[in-house]
């Protein structure tokens, strides 16, 4: 079945380079080893311009990871070919002491502390460490209202999206992303310096609001 999947007219639609290519194709062959994919799970819908197609060329790979905390979708991490694309951390969060939701190497750490009343941390001051940045990741908080979440591959192709909530938490790591705002919001960003101003972002055409495809706890 990858022999009619891997061909270079599928590689150039979707603009990847070898490497890219070669997990689209791993993954690939693993759905169609008998995975779900939420292609299955959402149905397929004509998508216009740079979206994937839900019964085209690649298939969408979407896993959610949930906590003993909360809800059932507390926590969900968007991932896109081994690439993790966002971490979402839901408004009815409830855990103990300290927790940090991203990998050690991420240069944006998003964590979660509850500590009783009385509880005294330490003073002190963080000493000058060299870091690179070479993406930004930045954290969205929403303090008011609905926001829908459409993620894209770094190709600019859509795939699924998501939408948060008042109190809901958002770490935008890798890859694209756009917004709509369905319910009056009020937000806010963190990201890293310094500021870079319109160098950091390449903006393309994204979907048709109607086009969207909700997934995980928006569904």
């Amino acid at each position: 079945m990858r022999a009619a999947f891997d061909n270079r007219q599928a590689r150039a639609q979707l603009g990847y380079n070898s490497v890219q290519w070669d997990r689209e194709c791993r993954a690939r062959d693993l759905v169609l080893g008998g995975g779900t994919s939420s292609a299955k799970r959402s149905g397929s819908k004509p998508i216009r311009g740079n979206a994937l197609g839900r019964s085209g060329i690649t298939e969408l790979l979407f896993q959610s990871s949930r906590t003993e905390h909360g809800s059932d979708m507390t926590i969900e991490r968007i991932v896109w070919l081994d690439e993790l694309l966002a971490i979402i951390v839901r408004h009815d969060f409830a855990g103990s002491g300290v927790q940090f939701f991203t990998p050690s190497e991420f240069s944006q750490q998003l964590g979660y502390m509850q500590h009783p009343v009385g509880k005294l941390i330490q003073p002190h001051v963080h000493a000058a460490v060299q870091r690179e940045v070479e993406y930004t990741q930045e954290v969205l908080f929403i303090r008011k209202g609905r926001l829908r979440v459409d993620f894209y591959t770094a190709a600019q192709q859509y795939l699924e999206s998501r939408v948060l909530e008042a109190g809901d938490v958002i770490l935008l790591a890798s890859a694209g992303h756009g917004f709509e705002v369905l319910q009056d919001v009020e937000m806010f960003e963190v990201k890293q310096g310094p500021y870079a101003q319109h160098a950091d972002k390449v903006r393309f055409d994204g979907i048709r609001p109607e086009d969207a495809i909700l997934g995980g706890s928006s569904n």
